[in-house]
């Protein structure tokens, strides 16, 4: 694995001088206590291609051993070529023909990819998979809504995917995903066709990161208890044998509410407060976090979790 993370620290400290909020209400309300934010020129892309060359470092591999690249990002480099080639360009390899595309699941987009890549791997399609997760979430908030811009950093982690040899323990077991699209408006950019600067009736506001947290919480914790269900019938069993959950870093309510359905409180790990919602990058971010700091270790069960504008839900258990 391997991450990169902006230089600029943006305390909440700084940001509660700047919206007039009271002294430490951010991170009592959200959770988090500072977050990096990307500043010119660096871009989303960049920050992918960084994280990723850790990673291959790490695997011991270059760019050119890739069968796939697969960019998992909710925040778009631009809408237009897909950022897959544009993240390959960036890795020095654009001249390859490795293929090179985007699964886009918002918030989910790496545990989508960790999915997808199991299944493109058992079936002898591809042998090394490259998943990138970059996000530059701060270029488009607005900060008329203090709590919602305050949320949310940026940053890039990576992870080289590949058939386990015999001596290795690496194994996917079970996942589960599910979409609510009555509750997609709760967490939108409505620029699009829908809202398109050539069309009439356009607004920059249109532009911006829309979200109603109280609303997506609770759509989200009244359907939590069945998804674990529908994840495995010995759902309590496997809770109680997790090592370590990996989730992703909504808010700290958010965070913590796993907790409500068997799990132990202190093996979630938190970047929250560090890092804060870095969008479909801070599920891979957290990993890396968790990793590091030897949360997980080999051999053991582990869950990634989280979810995504849509609303979706999704979760897989792992063996490291």
């Amino acid at each position: 694995m391997g991450r990169f993370l902006p230089d600029r620290v943006i305390t909440s400290a700084e940001l509660e001088d700047r919206f007039d909020l009271r002294r430490g209400s951010i991170e009592r309300k959200l959770g988090v206590r500072e977050r990096r934010w990307a500043e010119p020129p660096i871009n989303s892309s960049q920050m992918g291609a960084a994280a990723a060359r850790e990673a291959l470092e790490m695997a011991g591999l270059r760019p050119k051993d890739l069968d796939l690249i697969i960019n998992s990002s909710g925040t778009q480099h631009r809408l237009i070529p897909d950022g897959g080639p544009i993240l390959q360009q960036e890795l020095g390899i654009g001249d390859t023909g490795i293929p090179s595309f985007s699964v886009h699941s918002t918030c989910l987009s790496f545990l989508t990819s960790i999915e997808l890549s199991a299944y493109l791997i058992a079936s002898g399609r591809y042998r090394r998979i490259l998943i990138v997760s970059s996000e530059n979430a701060s270029i488009g908030l607005d900060f008329r809504e203090p709590y919602v811009a305050a949320l949310f950093g940026d940053g890039a982690a990576a992870a080289v995917v590949e058939k386990p040899t015999t001596s290795q323990s690496g194994e996917l077991l079970l996942t589960h995903f599910e979409t609510y699209g009555e509750a997609y408006d709760l967490s939108t950019v409505r620029l699009g066709t829908e809202r398109h600067p050539v069309r009439n009736g356009y607004d920059l506001s249109d532009a911006y990161f829309r979200m109603d947290g109280k609303k997506l919480y609770r759509s989200t914790i009244q359907r939590l208890g069945a998804f674990f269900e529908r994840l495995s019938p010995d759902w309590p069993e496997i809770a109680d044998k997790l090592s370590a959950v990996v989730s992703h870093q909504t808010t700290r309510r958010g965070l913590y509410a796993i907790t409500r359905f068997g799990v132990r409180k202190e093996i979630v790990v938190n970047t929250l407060h560090k890092f804060g919602n870095c969008v479909a990058a801070s599920i891979p971010m957290t990993l890396y976090e968790a990793i590091k700091c030897g949360a997980i270790r080999p051999g053991q069960t582990f869950l990634l979790c989280g979810t995504g504008a849509g609303l979706s839900i999704g979760a897989a258990v792992l063996r490291f």
